[in-house]
């Protein structure tokens, strides 16, 4: 019989790295939509040609 394999514990180091980094990206998505939601009245807007 062949010895029980010992499973590795991930490091929580990079998991909390990840977790802040998603947090940031998520944090500006939703301060730019704020802004453009605050300053132009919509989020979504499709630029209308200049005549």
């Amino acid at each position: 019989m062949s010895p029980a394999k010992k499973t590795l514990v991930p490091s929580n180091i990079y998991t909390a790295i990840l977790a802040l980094a998603t947090g940031v990206v998520l944090a500006t998505a939703v301060f730019i939509a704020y802004k453009c939601y605050a300053d132009y009245g919509t989020i979504f807007k499709v630029m209308e040609a200049a005549r």
